[in-house]
């Protein structure tokens, strides 16, 4: 009986012929079927013994031939209930964090040299200067999650001149991070307070009114792991009072965002619709050699790379 290997595409997760032929050569003995999201059936999952891709999680839970299940996002949100006790389930983490560090950059550069107001301006056609622009140089950069994302970020902020501390439950040493400090003392050092961050039972509203208030006057805030991790209704209310001098938003509690969120009309506030870790051609060559590496691995017998941690929620 001829083994099948389902590989499921969607959105910006989509493949070359080259990405299809280096699966197809590290999976002897399987046959590589191609679906999207779209036009995949519970069939075809039904029929599947591994699966890399976006598969519905309610499919798989069905779907007793499925042995594993490599998710291509680096999160594993709507999966932890999932065959707990024997679907193999591994993520994307490591395929991420270029992209994503370049984006928190990028809206750092744009939050303090104004940028984003002058681009509103040009629609308008209006010829006005800001004077509160900075220099993002001798600035502290706090990050919360030092995964692959968190990092990346360390690595580009210390080339701007920043000094970067984070907080970890780990102790152990990251580099370009040049402290790890308490949650407390990163809230109240930093100047850009990064959050990279897994959705879980522990850090849902981990940045609520309290914490909120013990960053420093005129912080800013960027989130690029989950949106469930900040109380939005408290955030709203650091960013009117002045206590928050912006933020930057790739992640909501409700996505898409619901068009009565106040987090739309705010100036000092950039959203983008949880697209910073687009690099499609990049991230596919990056994620088909995770696949590929977990494949030999996983016709070998050995562990996997990025085994979702049931327990700890991602």
């Amino acid at each position: 009986m001829t083994r099948q290997l389902l590989i499921v595409t969607t959105g910006e997760f989509q493949l070359q012929q080259r990405h299809i032929a280096q699966i197809r050569a590290a999976a002897p003995g399987f046959e590589v079927v191609t679906k999207s999201y779209r036009d995949v059936t519970p069939e075809d999952v039904a029929a599947a013994e591994v699966i890399f891709g976006w598969p519905r999680p309610e499919w798989v839970a069905a779907a007793r031939n499925v042995r594993w299940v490599q998710l291509c996002s680096a999160g594993a949100d709507g999966w932890i209930d999932i065959r707990p006790g024997d679907l193999l389930l591994t993520k994307a983490s490591g395929t991420f964090g270029v992209p994503i560090a370049e984006w928190v950059m990028g809206a750092i550069l744009m939050l303090t040299r104004n940028l984003h107001l002058y681009r509103d301006q040009q629609r308008e056609r209006v010829w006005k200067q800001h004077w509160n622009a900075r220099e993002i140089m001798g600035s502290t950069v706090g990050i919360l999650g030092l995964g692959d994302i968190g990092r990346e970020v360390a690595r580009r902020a210390k080339a701007f001149g920043c000094r970067v501390v984070g907080f970890r439950r780990r102790n152990l040493p990251v580099e370009y991070v040049d402290a790890l400090l308490p949650l407390d003392e990163v809230l109240a050092e930093a100047d850009f307070l990064v959050m990279a961050l897994p959705a879980t039972k522990e850090t849902y509203h981990l940045m609520n009114a309290e914490r909120l208030a013990r960053m420093k006057q005129g912080a800013y805030l960027i989130n690029v792991g989950r949106g469930s991790t900040v109380d939005e209704a408290a955030l709203v209310e650091a960013l009117r009072s002045g206590h928050l001098a912006g933020a930057a938003l790739d992640v909501t509690e409700q996505e898409p965002l619901p068009p009565e969120s106040p987090l739309w009309g705010m100036e000092q506030v950039i959203l983008s619709p949880h697209a910073s870790g687009f690099s499609p051609e990049r991230n596919a060559d990056r994620r088909t050699e995770l696949f590929c590496e977990n494949l030999r691995r996983y016709l070998a017998g050995e562990p996997l790379l990025n085994l979702v941690d049931r327990e700890a929620g991602y």
